[in-house]
């Protein structure tokens, strides 16, 4: 292993067998025959990876070269699995290629990470570091750590006083909803993920912070709050047209006692937008609001579809990675717990 820059280091002999022939570090030496073709120019190639939060990755992984059809000069490359953690990138030295640069399909595949695919074009010599962000994989969380209660949001604060939910009552007053702190440490870990992206985004100003107009919530899934809302925030939203578009709400089925109205959508995301899916009160006339994030389209854009594990329901985690993706402001404020 090199430390002599602080990276991880790991070099390649060529070979045929598409397994790695020489291995730096704690990488053991697969027994495959190797073909040395001294006269091929080889390149040093740098990966510089972080998480989506800016953060240095603790995690094993391996890296797949693979040069492209009809672009001469590479080989197939591997580096065994190896751990990754407490540096900023690794160097892999050694990578064949043509004189004029060999194009390679690369793999980052991880533990915790989701695979990250991409193509570079390989050049003899040193290369400028190539700097990848990598997603969790959202099915390898086995739980999150939150913030103290007391260190939430206000706001958060006090619409979980003014919360109802049917699901969460008080143990020694089953007519009484658990609210505030006690409602806070009950919720289990999807759904208190859904709840604090759902209060950053909403806070955000690409939301034109609608956050602070809701009131209540009335029912928490994993994917989506349904909220009682100030009754200025349908107007202020359906007037907005600058963030908000209108979008289908045909899905979102409202809290009883309520008539569905229009649904809106933020115009700016490709991914992890935001959308409220209006309703009012028939005898009251005050308003609701079904509030989730649309993760779907901009997930199948940037990374590799999983299969969905939570049978067709928004994984809150998974959002967690996009809203960081976008901006680093619209971090929710928990991180990931893995298995050892």
């Amino acid at each position: 292993m090199g430390t002599s820059t602080g990276d991880l280091q790991y070099g390649f002999s060529s070979y045929r067998s598409g397994i790695i022939a020489k291995g730096l570090g704690h990488i053991k030496k697969s027994k495959v025959r190797i073909l040395i073709l001294a006269t091929m120019p080889k390149a040093n190639v740098t990966l510089s990876l972080a998480t989506v939060a800016g953060t240095t990755i603790d995690d094993r992984m391996e890296l797949r070269f693979t040069p492209l059809p009809n672009s001469g000069g590479g080989l197939r490359m591997k580096v065994p699995e190896f751990r990754f953690m407490g540096v900023p990138s690794v160097r892999v030295t050694g990578v064949q290629c043509g004189g004029i640069g060999t194009l390679y399909a690369v793999e980052i595949r991880s533990r915790r990470h989701q695979v990250d695919a991409f193509q570079i074009r390989v050049v003899p010599g040193e290369m400028e570091p190539i700097s990848r962000t990598l997603m969790v994989d959202p099915t390898k969380v086995l739980a999150i750590e939150v913030p103290a209660y007391e260190n939430l949001d206000s706001q958060l604060q006090t619409i979980l006083d003014a919360s109802d939910l049917k699901e969460f009552r008080d143990a020694a007053d089953p007519t009484a909803p658990l609210q505030g702190r006690d409602l806070y440490q009950a919720l289990p870990h999807l759904k208190l993920a859904c709840l604090l992206n759902l209060a950053a985004k909403a806070s955000h100003a690409s939301s034109a912070a609608v956050w602070s107009m809701v009131k209540g919530l009335r029912r928490l899934e994993q994917d989506r709050v349904f909220a009682l809302v100030d009754d200025r925030c349908f107007p202020f939203v359906s007037g907005n047209r600058e963030l908000y578009e209108e979008a289908p709400g045909l899905l979102h089925e409202p809290l009883e006692e309520f008539d569905r109205r229009q649904s809106f959508k933020t115009r700016s995301d490709q991914t992890a937008g935001l959308q409220l899916s209006f309703m009012q009160h028939r005898t009251s006339g005050h308003w609701a609001a079904d509030i989730d994030i649309d993760e779907a389209a901009g997930f199948r854009h940037k990374f590799e579809v999983l299969r969905n594990a939570f049978r067709g329901l928004t994984n809150p985690y998974q959002v967690r990675e996009l809203l960081l993706l976008n901006a680093r402001e619209l971090d929710p404020g928990y991180t990931f717990i893995f298995d050892a």
